[in-house]
């Protein structure tokens, strides 16, 4: 809130200060950040979740961004589960750009996830490293495998996403991910925009049709009733 006082604190300002407020000229925001409700996978794929994504692309430009913890995304197989989750996210909502944020980089730096999304081999032999001990069950043989197919399989995802590491702590990689911000931006009106027109005049042409066949369905109506003499 413009007040800083967080929680509503800028709406709870009293008297002449919050009218001094309202007469000053308020600076239009750059930015809004929306932390969706839920768990990632529950959004994602609730009807609520489309409804909130399609409601605010459809009046303004937007961006999805996957928050990956770093710290634990240290683990290959744990990586390999936020990268599905931001996939799923991107297929979702087909068209909407999306920005994949590796957070507190001040605790735990990112470039091993930068090395496994280029180089599949690299994360090939950190996911043998880690199943070591677990290889010889049927379970972490399993989880080993999938894990080696959807690398693969993701390849294509990670030649096109925009990634980057930022920590709140420090402040190191803010500038970066607003310059990913506004590339993706610069997407959302080239590749999701442009359906939003059109859905936009199907919408107007359909309610202009109705519009004029109720209309029409008027006439009708009066002209029958005026031709037998009934009262309107």
């Amino acid at each position: 809130t413009d007040g800083g006082g967080g929680g509503g604190g800028g709406e709870a300002e009293a008297g002449g200060e919050a009218k001094k407020k309202k007469k000053k000229k308020k600076k239009p925001l750059d930015y809004v950040f929306v932390d969706t409700p839920g768990q990632i996978e529950v959004f994602t794929w609730s009807a609520s979740g489309t409804v909130i994504s399609e409601g605010l692309a459809n009046s303004f430009p937007t961006v999805l961004c996957f928050l990956a913890d770093t710290p634990r995304c240290t683990g290959p197989q744990t990586f390999m589960s936020n990268m599905l989750q931001a996939c799923s996210m991107l297929y979702r909502f087909a068209g909407l750009p999306l920005v994949l944020c590796f957070n507190k980089i001040d605790v735990a730096r990112h470039e091993f996830a930068e090395e496994w999304m280029a180089d599949f081999e690299a994360f090939f032999e950190s996911l043998d490293s880690e199943s070591a001990p677990t290889r010889a069950s049927t379970t972490g043989s399993y989880s080993v495998s999938l894990c080696r197919s959807l690398a693969l399989a993701l390849e294509p995802f990670y030649k096109t996403i925009r990634a980057v590491g930022v920590s709140a702590v420090t402040g190191e990689g803010c500038d970066a991910f607003f310059a990913h911000l506004e590339t993706a931006r610069d997407a959302y009106y080239r590749d999701y925009y442009p359906g939003v027109l059109e859905r936009r005049e199907k919408r107007e042409a359909e309610a202009e049709a109705r519009k004029s066949a109720n209309a029409s369905k008027f006439d009708a109506d009066h002209q029958t009733q005026t031709s037998a003499g009934q009262p309107l």
